[in-house]
């Protein structure tokens, strides 16, 4: 989407810019429509064929009250996400975090390094490329309960879920995650994720 610039002659300039500013709410629902109502049938990073944006986990996830089933969103990924914001930010439009914050996130990621350790806390680095210039996500995993992270190689596929903390646009986009979930095989087929994910659950 180029950039809008409200130029007009000065008899005219309310009316283009209603119409400046129809067209980029109009653009920017759009886009947020097609990231967040992505078609099923699309296929993962890992060469699976997922059926559907969001997968269901029959068991609550950290924080979640009650036995009400957990949804897992696989899209928006990272990029998508980032994509989504930017395009509010370039219009210049109030950012509504809302529909990002808590959201909770299923996502193949690739291993960076662990950046901080409190106790059993760590704070690791993830990318979406195995590149490494993707959209940089920060995951806050428990180490104790999730101890493979400490032998993961820079540049490995890991299977995160957990809960949008923060995610901010600038440079190539960054986002935080709670995470209640890690699978340190990346190779490891959505089914058989979401079942290792039930068991885990159903197990505390």
């Amino acid at each position: 989407m180029d950039e809008l610039i409200f130029i007009g002659v000065e008899d005219r300039q309310k009316k283009k810019k209603t119409i400046i500013i129809g067209g980029a709410l109009f653009l920017v629902a759009l886009l947020i429509g097609v990231v967040l109502l992505w078609p099923s049938g699309q296929r993962h990073d890992n060469g699976h064929r997922q059926t559907s944006t969001a997968v269901s986990v029959n068991a609550p996830l950290r924080g979640e009250k009650g036995g009400t089933a957990a949804t897992l969103l696989l899209r928006p990924s990272p990029e998508e996400l980032m994509a989504a914001i930017a395009a509010i930010n370039k219009a210049q439009l109030p950012l509504d975090l809302t529909q990002y914050q808590d959201a909770r996130v299923l996502w193949l990621v690739y291993y960076f390094k662990i950046r901080s350790m409190d106790g059993a806390a760590a704070l690791v680095m993830f990318d979406s490329s195995a590149d490494g210039f993707g959209v940089s996500i920060q995951g806050e995993i428990d180490s104790a309960e999730f101890p493979e992270i400490k032998q993961l190689q820079p540049g490995q596929k890991v299977w995160l879920a957990g809960r949008i903390a923060a995610a901010d646009a600038a440079g190539t986009g960054s986002v935080r995650l709670a995470v209640d979930y890690c699978n340190t095989d990346g190779d490891t087929p959505l089914d058989q994720v979401v079942r290792d994910m039930k068991a885990r659950q159903s197990a505390k």
